[in-house]
């Protein structure tokens, strides 16, 4: 059975060494305006960390273009870092915002990255091009703040503090010490905002939970059969994971639990897409987790797409990848390092893509051309391969 984890903040990393961990040479937030258009050309392989200078190598054979160490032209002729540096054909990461304690979730939408803070408590946006961080929420609705969401209009988090959580939200220009409270659950942890509701899932208090935006809330739209550490949204389809069992769940249209598929021990973060839930799951300490695959509609076999490379931490998906961070853990249940994969949606077939490593990495994000996640008391932006 894995431990259950507890967050310390021993785990956080001095931002001095990070410095190293992501081979970047310093970790000054980049002020920079990124060509998004530039990635469109991307091929869909993404070398795995073994082999990327040898990938890299054979892509420098366009006279037309330096591929080894042009940002312009990483890797291939076209593809831009977005204004990281390019190593080997490699991009590296830019630091888009530093300094902001333990955070924690990630969300973005056209112009700008969300994302929380567990100490301090804050909810907080920068821009995706860098620039200054603006502090959009604080105060008793902003405690150990988790995961978050967007919408048109607003920012989602849930506020994770046992026996005093809260649901919440606030015009995305910021709300500073006075958000609106949607609803109370006992620990909330995951939060989705669709369909013109917000969801959430209730760890302790074993539920899922929604409220109609402008109306009443419904504390008990779902009752997994284990407690839920996240909560995925795609049209009707409500899934959901569970923390010790693994096992994911869609709502049947009579509230009754349709198990969508189970691939490793303990459940971390479940995302959607193309008719396919995709799920992190963690094993045993000091073993790798997995990353795998099931038909939302359920009755289709899971299938693993990767081992995760470690303790997957949190997933998110496009039309070609599925990329997670995740942490590699030790068999007494400390971890020592961490990174960000991707894999295709189809399976590896071996190892996943191990893009960049990075000190304890927790929520991720992406667009059409960028992969933002928290990682160092920071957010970070790295080009998709």
């Amino acid at each position: 059975m894995v431990r259950r984890r507890v967050l310390v903040t021993v785990l956080l990393v001095a931002l001095p060494a990070c410095s190293a961990v992501l081979g970047l040479r310093d970790l000054t937030p980049v002020d920079e305006t990124a060509d998004a258009s530039d990635d469109a050309a991307r091929d869909g392989s993404a070398p795995s960390d073994a082999n990327a200078a040898d990938a890299a190598d054979a892509s420098d054979t366009d006279a037309s273009c330096e591929t080894l160490s042009d940002p312009a032209n990483c890797g291939r002729c076209g593809h831009s870092c977005l204004g990281g540096a390019c190593t080997k054909g490699r991009c590296e990461p830019v630091v888009l915002a530093t300094g902001q304690g333990d955070v924690s979730g990630i969300s973005v939408d056209a112009t700008h990255v969300y994302f929380t803070s567990l100490a301090p408590s804050v909810v907080a946006r920068v821009p995706k091009g860098g620039g200054a961080v603006t502090p959009l929420a604080s105060g008793a609705a902003v405690r150990l703040p988790k995961r978050v969401a967007v919408d048109g209009a607003h920012v989602y988090w849930v506020s994770s503090e046992l026996f005093d959580g809260a649901v919440a939200r606030c015009p995305l220009g910021g709300c500073t010490a006075a958000p609106e409270v949607l609803a109370s659950p006992e620990e909330p942890v995951g939060v989705a905002v669709a369909g013109g509701h917000v969801y959430w899932a209730d760890h302790n208090g074993k539920r899922i939970g929604r409220r109609l935006l402008g109306g009443a809330a419904d504390d008990a739209y779902a009752v997994p059969p284990d407690l839920p550490v996240a909560v995925a949204v795609s049209g009707a389809d409500v899934v959901y994971i569970a923390d010790f069992s693994g096992q994911v769940h869609r709502r049947g249209a009579g509230g009754e639990n349709v198990l969508v598929g189970a691939n490793g021990q303990s459940g971390r973060d479940v995302v959607l897409h193309g008719g396919f839930a995709y799920w992190g799951a963690a094993e045993d300490p000091g073993m790798p987790g997995r990353i795998a695959r099931a038909p939302v509609a359920g009755g289709g076999a899971s299938e693993l797409v990767s081992v995760a490379g470690g303790e997957p931490m949190a997933l998110a998906v496009d039309d070609t990848y599925v990329y997670w961070t995740a942490w590699s853990r030790l068999a007494d249940g400390g971890a020592v390092s961490g990174g960000v994969h991707a894999c295709p949606h189809a399976g590896c077939a071996g190892a996943s893509s191990l893009l960049t490593t990075a000190s304890f990495p927790r929520g991720i994000a992406v667009d059409e051309s960028a992969i933002y996640f928290a990682a160092s008391g920071g957010v970070l932006k790295l080009a998709k391969p």
